[in-house]
């Protein structure tokens, strides 16, 4: 038996390649390699075997025949079951902070001042944590983005999910859907989640995006663009509704 080339198979949940030899009888043969074999059996595929009883084992009488018998049997292994299609939202929402909160939940700026107001304190820190080694600007940001996913099932029991590029019009049938599609040049910094889109989700999502856009709005209101405290009359600041969340009301 000579060997006389190297095939491959490749497709989304499977990648092996396979030696193809001639017999002295002049027929291309090959067998699958063992852990494919082992593969295609837990999923009832049964193969051919050859004279020493090796499962996965191929015979033509042409190397174009041979290739079509292997991917005709492994195609089996690989055809999926659409199970699902649906609407997910990619996100991730983060604040970028730390504080001190007393025993009776007063947020103050760190151990020392809690000390003094009853000496009982916990230390608050946003999503991520900031600290005195890990310094950054205090803030908060939001990532959305609806995608249009078709989940697949293979012979194997493993699932897969195929995320499809979407076009302007394709959310239409949703108001809420439609707009989070809408926002531009929005994108996530690091890692992001996955939910199941609902109407109820979308709003929470779309008012987070509004809280953003309306600080921003009464920010540059008073401020400017480049937010130059020396060119404005800083007693305007309370136009931006910002509080002492300690300060008691009147």
């Amino acid at each position: 038996m000579v060997g006389i080339k190297t095939q491959g198979y490749e497709s989304e949940n499977l990648k092996f390649t396979y030696q193809v030899n001639v017999d002295k009888e002049g027929n291309f043969t090959t067998t699958l390699p063992e852990d494919v074999v082992s593969k295609m059996r837990k999923v009832g595929i049964s193969l051919g075997s050859n004279r020493l009883r090796h499962e996965g084992y191929f015979s033509a009488l042409s190397l174009k025949e041979l290739n079509k018998q292997v991917q005709e049997s492994v195609d089996k292994y690989s055809k999926k079951e659409l199970i699902e299609e649906k609407v997910i939202l990619q996100y991730s929402v983060n604040t970028i902070c730390t504080y001190c909160k007393t025993k009776d939940g007063k947020i103050v700026p760190n151990g020392g001042w809690a000390k003094a107001i009853d000496g009982n304190y916990s230390w608050t820190n946003g999503t991520e944590e900031v600290h005195a080694t890990n310094r950054k600007p205090f803030g908060f940001n939001c990532f959305v983005k609806p995608i249009q996913v078709k989940v697949w099932k293979f012979p194997d029991g493993e699932i897969k999910k195929e995320y499809l590029h979407t076009h302007n019009d394709d959310f239409d049938y949703d108001e809420t859907l439609n707009w989070l599609d809408s926002i531009c040049g929005i994108d996530s910094e690091g890692d992001y989640k996955e939910i199941d889109y609902t109407p109820e989700i979308g709003l929470f999502f779309k008012n987070l995006l509004m809280y953003i856009f309306d600080i921003n709005e009464r920010v540059q209101k008073i401020f400017g663009k480049d937010v130059d405290l020396s060119k404005i009359d800083l007693t305007k600041i309370k136009q931006l509704g910002f509080v002492d969340p300690n300060t008691k009301k009147g």
